[in-house]
């Protein structure tokens, strides 16, 4: 047996109902509604079809023109679009104002700036040894002693 939505289906296509289809229509009440009332749509959409169309009356353009700019006001629509887009901007721009600030804030350290301080060769460490510099300042003669004591120590 079919379902009631593969029936209803069928109706609305206007396809002839045969074998399961003529059995759940006859034996389901709510489908039998269904296909009575689209039987009576079908039959007043050809009722209407063979009615020739009404000629419009004079002046029913200009009618129908002023109905919808009185039902639409015309500066509404504008108004209502730069509202809304003066609002994307306004909050774009808090939002890289933000950005800036806390790309500002940030400490220059962490695994992506911290890589490139490395690359650059900025984080290099100081060398613990300083014993090559000392060497250089050992052939500088020492400002205290090469100046001759005082008469005071000389007789000590």
């Amino acid at each position: 047996m079919m379902r009631c939505d593969e029936v209803r289906q069928l109706l609305e296509e206007g396809t002839e109902l045969v074998g399961r289809g003529r059995e759940h229509l006859a034996r389901c009440a709510d489908c039998q509604a269904y296909a009575r009332r689209w039987s009576l749509i079908r039959a007043g959409l050809a009722a209407l079809a063979e009615q020739p169309p009404p000629e419009p009356s004079l002046g029913f353009a200009a009618r129908l023109v002023r109905r919808l700019e009185e039902a639409i006001p015309a500066g509404s629509l504008r108004e209502d679009f730069l509202e809304f887009v003066g609002r994307r901007v306004v909050l774009t721009g808090l939002l890289l104002v933000l950005l800036s600030l806390v790309a500002l804030v940030a400490p220059p350290s962490g695994p992506v700036r911290e890589s490139q301080t490395m690359a650059a060769g900025l984080g290099r460490p100081e060398p613990e040894n300083h014993s090559a510099l000392l060497d250089d300042f050992s052939a500088v003669p020492d400002p205290v002693r090469s100046f001759p004591a005082p008469a005071d120590e000389r007789q000590r």
